[in-house]
């Protein structure tokens, strides 16, 4: 049984007996070790897992931390724990003084149900006050369960993961910025456009009076300009223009019913990878779905311009098999054999 497999097993346990846990005590029994187990550290091994970690933090001399997570005879991961009927926002202050004064880098803060990653992306040794990673695993997605078997012993690269999470990090604060100006544009936001636009600043200063201006107009052709980014991301030229051609110098018109399809293929495939992996190529006699833009990672074909609709399959000597489909909307009957195909293709890789 592979890793997410396990932990679709184990979210299926805390699922039907977190209603009966109302204790610390059997939130570390049934849910905690459980899932400390699946990251490959042994729970009834000292050298894997220590219980009851002393943190000797100044003027509270013993506190414990509840698991210390070690590799190589070092402590790696801190672990605090919580019953699973308790919210987590309220705890992070113990795991910070514990963090503070280990040689672990990683904290652990769970009931059992949700899990908050912390570390120290602001301050070296103090650990941040928000956590860079949230799972649940009663609720989570195929990536998210990617990010957390990083944390598997035997995977374990504390600089690969340090570097992930600044990137991560730095991503949130980049996109919180620019969603808060592209909303509501900042006086520097403002200021910035102004500077780089306006034609009369030779002229003169950038005065309040332009100031409302160029805010009024930012306000106004912001929507404008992301509808636009949007509709040339995913909706390139529909129908695409008349002296465009396929590879065989036929001209191609892209239906709606045809990016239908390649929406719900989309939908289906981000099981497995990101969507931005999954594009099309649209073609004359067919539409194809691709992995990576590579031809021979054709995740299937439509065939919508005919009669009949067909959607066609990949068998193992990467010949198309048809299937005879009524509408788009029939294509999430076969949901398992495009994930397969997309499996398929990554172990390729």
């Amino acid at each position: 049984m592979d890793f997410k497999q396990q932990l679709k097993k184990l979210a299926e346990k805390v699922e039907a007996n977190k209603a009966f846990i109302t204790n610390e005590e059997g939130t570390k029994n049934a849910f905690v070790m459980p899932f400390i187990q699946i990251l490959g550290f042994d729970v009834f091994d000292h050298n894997d897992v220590m219980a009851e970690f002393v943190a000797d933090v100044p003027m509270k001399k013993g506190e414990k931390v509840d698991y210390a997570l070690k590799k190589g005879g070092k402590p790696i991961i801190l672990v605090e724990c919580k019953k699973c009927v308790e919210r987590l926002d309220k705890h992070g202050t113990q795991l910070s003084r514990y963090f503070t004064f280990s040689e672990a880098r990683f904290g652990i803060l769970t009931n059992g149900i949700k899990y908050w990653f912390f570390t120290d992306v602001d301050k070296s040794n103090v650990m941040d006050g928000y956590p860079f990673f949230q799972f649940d695993i009663t609720d989570h997605t195929e990536i998210e369960a990617e990010f957390v078997e990083r944390f598997s012993k035997n995977t374990f690269d504390p600089k690969a993961i340090q570097n992930a999470v600044s990137e991560m990090v730095y991503s949130r604060e980049i996109r919180t910025l620019l969603h808060g100006d592209l909303k509501n544009p900042s006086r520097d936001f403002v200021k910035y456009v102004a500077d780089k636009t306006f034609l009369e600043k030779q002229r003169g200063r950038v005065t309040d009076k332009v100031m409302n201006l160029y805010t009024d107009l930012l306000r106004k052709n912001i929507p404008t300009l992301i509808d636009e980014l949007i509709a040339e991301r995913l909706l390139p030229k529909t129908p695409q223009a008349p002296d465009e051609m396929d590879e065989y110098g036929s001209k191609i018109v892209t239906t709606e019913e045809e990016l239908e399809a390649y929406f719900i293929v989309k939908a289906i495939c981000r099981q497995k990878v990101v969507a931005s992996r999954i594009v099309f190529r649209d073609a004359q006699a067919y539409f194809a779905i691709l992995l990576d833009n590579n031809r021979l990672k054709t995740i299937c074909r439509v065939y919508l311009n005919t009669s009949k609709k067909y959607l066609a399959l990949m068998d193992a000597d990467k010949k198309e098999v048809k299937h005879e489909i009524l509408s788009v909307d029939e294509i999430f009957g076969f949901s398992e054999h495009l994930l397969s195909a997309v499996s398929h293709f990554e172990k390729g890789k």
